[in-house]
């Protein structure tokens, strides 16, 4: 089974035990427990069906993170520390880089990266 299909299969399971539970043949607890969930999950899966609908049942496990910096910037600072401060300590790149480069990525990830 490919990865889609289980996507599709886990959010079709999720909106017909939402579906049984708010139409009172299930209590939320009998429907956490199909589910092999929490019932603070559940009330959460719950809102989500409120709001979006069956789309909003998808898992987001196959996108991108919403908070992944972007390649090219990524891309840039490398460039920048390999050809312009070569051998400075992260700390003076990274106040050079923001003050002149317009850096914008935190410390921490301009340190990690």
């Amino acid at each position: 089974m490919s990865l889609a299909a289980a996507a599709v299969e886990r959010a079709m399971k999720r909106q017909e035990v939402i579906m049984r539970a708010l139409s009172g043949s299930l209590t939320w607890i009998q429907a956490a427990e199909i589910l092999d969930m929490d019932l603070r999950s559940l009330r959460r899966w719950r809102a989500r069906f409120e709001a979006g609908g069956a789309v909003a049942l998808y898992d987001r496990r196959q996108l991108p993170s919403p908070r992944r910096a972007p390649a090219l910037e990524v891309q840039r600072i490398l460039r920048l520390y390999r050809e312009r401060f070569t051998g400075w300590n992260v700390r003076h790149f990274y106040r050079f880089a923001r003050r002149d480069h317009a850096v914008r990525l935190s410390y921490s990830f301009v340190r990690l990266a």
